[in-house]
């Protein structure tokens, strides 16, 4: 019995030396070698909540988010060893970003839900999903590329000063004389990109020692005469990192002014406070206040607020704390103001696409309304931040989308960000004459069915409405016709005129194309005509094969691809349609119908759009780039209606939504 009391006694000792490791790790930041210290004390068989919440927390901040998201189900399914199965709210928040971050926010969005739930906060998990797809709808508002000068290090933080990019990174320059071990790479220093009017490629140089030293610098901004910066960097006096009560180097705004060309060194702003860390300056428009974030007061150091403070005047360095909505429960950074004083900043507390959005909030007479999200594609499933325009339409931000790392992005604004109310023309003709239906009933509704406009229209039957940009669902109705459903897409434009066509019950006497009078005069020719055709096309292994399923001809192809939530042409799928091209140009009285389908993620409405813009978007690629006449296509969208496999039993998995995404492409006419 001894022995036996002496091993566990020896057993607990080690398992105590190998936590207190771990956690020293996990206390200095260096969250990869936590994550591996943890990983070995599960596999020993310590199964603590403690242990697995601090694994889970590893992943997250070093963006492995399969395993973050394998650790977090374990916290909230109750899988670990304590009989109490609470842990912390924010666990809640994490788990959407991790999900939303792996592409499936359908399951994400119920634990947005339930985060605010627990802070007495009702939200209709339905109208959540359905704002997130919007938010993937507005492609249409910036158009954005990543610039020339980013590399394997992390870039961020873009703000352009006459003729120079300046920015931050981790990459090696002459500062390095230690690692930050929560990337294993350099501190962040300021660095400038440049170049010459000729030039094709910028020239990048760290800025002065003034500014960067052997800590972190980043984050930062102008006076409008380029001559003062603020920026953040690491605490530290007289030379030294300088520490909190909790043994934090924490970050602080500095200032530096430049004199006869040469930046002074960099001076602590007074309004800095002890045991939280300061960050992300940005100046108003007029330059008398200075707008930041903080995690001051806050009880998980990763929760942060933004702030502003008085630069001049009797108030002159108190903190004024952004009022909610601006500010949640999670974590506000990031800001900017634009000319016009509307605020900009990067938030993972509200509902976006995953991780830190980039939203807006207008000034409206010095008052800042409710935040917006700028949507796609701005904004993805991960970190989206540091947005800065450099004129009136461009400019800069960063995301880690394409890897782990931050990238620097420019942007061009195609659309207005606020909603504006447009001058709509609504009109009802008749699809066979196209002249006007007189005496039809037009009901015009939102998306949340609130009726906009109801009303039966005179002999011109036209109607104009003053309405917000979105899609609206339009009814038609008159004795002679069929009843119509249309969905009635208002774009942000000026002078948008929208018309809608709708079949009468009893056809006139059809006018025959040449093709139809040639059948009709000799039918049997005809049909040998056809006959031959086909045999030819079918025959005809050169390009894309033709098939016959079900009663009808299709063309064979490789999938046509899409990036997730997108309908842009992959540079893959675009070889795919060459050929296709080509078989048509062979084949002029050959005549398609494209179809496309998406998996059942997301709502219907959703992927019935995503499919009709999927399919139009490949029609016009093969009539734009293929030279196809767009008359001889017809594309319509199925959405989630006909998948391929049915697995709602037990739930696709990522083959089954695969094969279910598809374009089809049916030969209609030949």
């Amino acid at each position: 019995m001894k022995k036996i009391l002496v091993l566990l006694c020896l057993w607990n000792f080690q398992q105590g030396i190998a936590q207190s490791q771990c956690d020293n790790y996990y206390k200095i930041n260096d969250f990869f070698k936590a994550a591996s210290c943890y990983e070995e004390q599960l596999l020993s068989g310590d199964h603590k909540k403690e242990v697995i919440l601090k694994l889970a927390n590893s992943y997250y901040n070093t963006y492995r988010f399969e395993s973050a998201a394998m650790y977090l189900k374990k916290i909230v399914t109750g899988r670990f060893d304590e009989p109490n199965k609470n842990y912390p709210n924010y666990c809640n928040m994490m788990y959407f970003h991790v999900l939303s971050a792996l592409g499936n926010h359908p399951a994400a969005v119920d634990y947005i839900v339930l985060f605010y739930e627990n802070l007495g906060i009702s939200l209709d998990k339905k109208s959540v999903l359905e704002n997130i797809e919007e938010f993937k709808l507005k492609d249409d508002l910036f158009k954005i590329q990543s610039v020339s000068f980013n590399t394997e290090f992390s870039d961020f933080g873009a703000v352009k000063v006459d003729d120079t990019i300046y920015f931050s990174s981790d990459r090696p320059s002459k500062f390095d004389r230690q690692i930050y071990k929560w990337t294993h790479r350099p501190f962040l220093d300021i660095f400038k990109a440049s170049k010459k009017e000729k030039d094709t490629t910028y020239t990048v140089e760290v800025f002065p020692e003034a500014i960067n030293t052997e800590l972190h610098e980043a984050n930062f901004c102008f006076t409008k005469d380029g001559n003062t910066m603020y920026f953040s960097g690491s605490n530290f006096e007289h030379g030294r990192k300088k520490y909190d009560k909790k043994d934090n180097n924490n970050i602080k705004i500095y200032k530096s002014t430049k004199v006869n060309g040469q930046w002074t060194p960099a001076q602590k702003m007074a309004f800095n406070k002890n045991n939280c860390s300061i960050m992300h300056p940005a100046l108003s428009p007029d330059e008398k206040r200075l707008y930041f974030a903080s995690n001051f007061g806050a009880e998980v150091s990763a929760a942060y607020d933004l702030y502003y403070v008085e630069l001049e005047g009797e108030n002159k360095d108190v903190w004024v704390r952004l009022p909610e909505p601006i500010n949640t429960a999670g974590r506000e950074q990031y800001p900017y103001l634009d000319a016009q004083g509307n605020l900009y900043f990067s938030s993972a507390g509200h509902l976006g696409l995953g991780m830190l959005d980039v939203f807006v909030c207008k000034n409206i007479n010095g008052s800042f309304e409710y935040p917006i999200n700028l949507g796609a594609p701005i904004n993805s499933s991960f970190d989206d931040f540091a947005f800065r325009y450099s004129d009136d339409k461009n400019g800069y931000f960063a995301s880690n989308r394409d890897y782990f790392n931050d990238d620097i992005y420019e942007f061009t604004q195609l659309n207005s960000i606020f909603k504006k109310q447009y001058t709509i023309a609504f009109e009802i003709r008749d699809s066979e004459t196209k002249q006007y239906v007189a005496d039809c009933k037009a009901i015009l509704k939102d998306k949340n069915q609130k009726q906009i406009y109801c009303n039966t229209l005179d002999s011109i039957a036209v109607f104009n409405l003053n309405i917000y940009a979105g899609i609206y669902d339009l009814k038609v109705e008159h004795q002679n016709y069929e009843m119509a459903d249309f969905k009635a897409v208002v774009q942000d434009q000026h002078q948008q005129k929208l018309v809608f066509y709708i079949k009468q019950k009893v056809k006139p006497i059809p006018v025959l194309e040449p093709e139809e009078v040639e059948e009709q005069k000799d039918p049997v020719a005809y049909a040998e005509k056809k006959k031959e055709i086909k045999k030819q096309i079918v025959a005809d292994t050169s390009g894309p094969k033709v098939i016959e399923k079900d009663g009808k001809m299709f063309f064979e192809l490789e999938p046509i691809h899409f990036d997730y939530d997108k309908w842009t042409i992959r540079a893959d799928s675009k070889k795919i349609l060459d050929a296709l091209a080509e078989k048509m140009e062979k084949y002029p009285s050959v005549h398609l119908k494209i179809v496309a389908h998406t998996d059942n993620r997301g709502t219907e409405l959703y992927n019935q759009i995503l499919s009709e813009k999927r399919a139009e978007a490949t029609r016009n690629y093969l009539a734009l780039e293929g030279y196809v006449n767009a008359r001889r296509m017809k594309f319509v969208g199925m959405g989630e209606s006909k998948p391929l496999l049915y697995c709602l039993d037990f739930g696709c998995n990522e083959h089954d939504h695969f094969m279910n995404r598809r374009c089809e492409f049916e030969i209609i006419k030949y």
